[in-house]
């Protein structure tokens, strides 16, 4: 009888390890290695067809917000551990050594699961579908997995994603230009184009101010010959005369300007990209494009972008260019000056970015794709146009569950 029942213990013993040893072979051999530590996962898919142009683009960083039920924290019936989203990670989608992306968080909501936030992907696909993964649930992570300096490369000299709901508004760059004041008549928390951003009631006060600074273009007695700007503008109401929404430049002194923004009196609604050169006076270097009979619709949110470079100055909208005028003189006038924006403006902005580059045609395309209202979330249309089905890792080491739905 014990010769019996040590040889069933023996029998059993071998079936549990070869059970374990089918679970690490199913790891390795599963289509995309799995990331240490985390229970649950998804594969994100990105539509190709809105990633403008054929080549690729590097490190480039894109927005991802939808709301998932598995992404609320397990007390609110999800997968998630931390209560502020700590424990969600981005990978790459490596066969073997699945890579942690640099991601930055905007905010995260335990109790619907909804998330938005920017993650960098080194290589966005340019002819085909690029995929990364979101993992989530794990106990021994108790603080924040951002790289928020390293999501933005270093073309970015300031990203404000005017998520604050008091006080200083600040830059997610290394660079540390964030704003020294925020004028009487911006109200905070307000509904963004993504996430959230800042009201302008039009008033004398009503902008927000960062401080001269070396990194930024025409800063600090620093010359530039190439840079970009860029911001979500919504226009409750027509605009008519001169507006200056976005500036580096001096009000009484025409010789402390550096670019701007903004726009004329001639045609309501129209937005204009102007440069201030060097020599550092007003004898005919100052370049202006105005779009080609391209105005701003009232009660949409528009994404304009101002680019410089030794050959032209442009303005995009939506993500089209819609006017460049060829320069004469390419270096963009230094002068000690702040910036502002929300100037002139009643209605909202939001990411508010300057660039000491040219952001190209592609990347611009490809940002409006990314974070138009319209194509946040997930599904046919939308820049995430797949999410999968939840994978879990179930209690032996590699062996993989896959969940359709909750």
């Amino acid at each position: 009888m014990q010769n019996r029942l040590n040889k069933k213990i023996v029998n059993f013993m071998r079936l549990i390890t070869l059970i374990i040893s089918l679970g690490y072979a199913s790891d390795c051999f599963a289509a995309d290695a799995w990331y240490k530590g985390f229970h649950h996962r998804k594969k994100l898919t990105i539509d190709n067809t809105l990633v403008s142009g054929a080549a690729d683009l590097t490190n480039f960083t894109i927005l991802v917000s939808y709301t998932d039920t598995d992404l609320r924290t397990e007390a609110n019936g999800g997968d998630v551990e931390n209560t502020s989203g700590y424990d969600i990670v981005f990978t790459d989608s490596h066969a073997t050594a699945p890579t942690k992306l640099d991601h930055e968080v905007e905010s995260y909501n335990a109790t619907t699961g909804q998330i938005v936030m920017w993650v960098r992907i080194p290589t966005l696909d340019g002819d085909a579908d690029t995929n990364i993964y979101i993992y989530y649930g794990n106990k021994a992570i108790t603080t924040s997995q951002e790289n928020i300096t390293g999501t933005w490369e270093s073309g970015h000299v300031m990203v404000m994603h005017l998520k604050e709901s008091s006080g200083t508004v600040y830059d997610s760059t290394d660079h540390n230009n964030d704003t020294s004041a925020v004028g009487v008549g911006i109200t905070y928390s307000q509904t963004g184009a993504i996430g959230q951003g800042l009201q302008s009631s039009g008033a004398a006060t009503s902008f927000v101010t960062v401080p001269d600074s070396a990194t930024i273009p025409g800063g600090n007695g620093t010359a530039f010959t190439a840079m970009s700007v860029g911001l979500w503008i919504y226009l409750p109401d027509t605009h008519t005369g001169s507006k200056r929404w976005f500036t580096k430049r001096s009000d009484s002194d025409t010789t402390l300007r550096s670019w701007q923004l903004f726009m004329t009196s001639a045609t309501n609604n129209e937005p204009d990209f102007g440069i201030y050169k060097a020599p550092n006076d007003n004898s005919g270097y100052y370049d202006t494009v105005t779009p080609n009979t391209t105005t701003i619709a009232n009660d949409t949110w528009t994404y304009l972008v101002g680019t410089h470079s030794t050959a032209a100055t442009k303005i995009y909208i939506q993500g089209v260019e819609r006017g460049s005028t060829a320069n004469a003189n390419s270096t963009v006038r230094a002068r000690n000056q702040i910036v502002t924006f929300g100037n002139d403006l009643v209605g909202y902005v939001d990411e508010v970015r300057i660039y000491d580059d040219t952001r190209t045609a592609d990347e611009i395309a490809t940002e409006y794709n990314n974070q138009l209202p319209a194509n946040q979330g997930t599904g046919a249309g939308k820049f995430i146009k797949t999410l999968s089905s939840e994978e879990t890792r179930g209690p032996l080491k590699g062996a993989l569950i896959t969940i359709n739905g909750r």
